[in-house]
């Protein structure tokens, strides 16, 4: 799961979990690490490259989920 492509999007969460089928007890907390890797991976590639305008946004959201 690219890690924007749900964001508190109750419908597509909705969606994500039904194609899953029965979840396991600690699902919420499975799905915020799926969430986090990619940003971080994602905050390592702009920056690698130079491309800082998006890295404000990323780390922002990257905050939230380490809360």
């Amino acid at each position: 799961m690219a890690y924007d492509s749900v964001h508190d999007d109750q419908d597509k969460r909705e969606a994500l979990c039904d194609g899953y089928g029965t979840l396991p007890a600690d699902w919420s907390e499975r799905i915020g690490l799926d969430r986090l890797y990619p940003a971080l991976e994602l905050w390592d590639w702009f920056a690698s490259i130079g491309n800082t305008a998006p890295l404000e946004g990323i780390t922002d959201d990257i905050r939230r989920m380490t809360a």
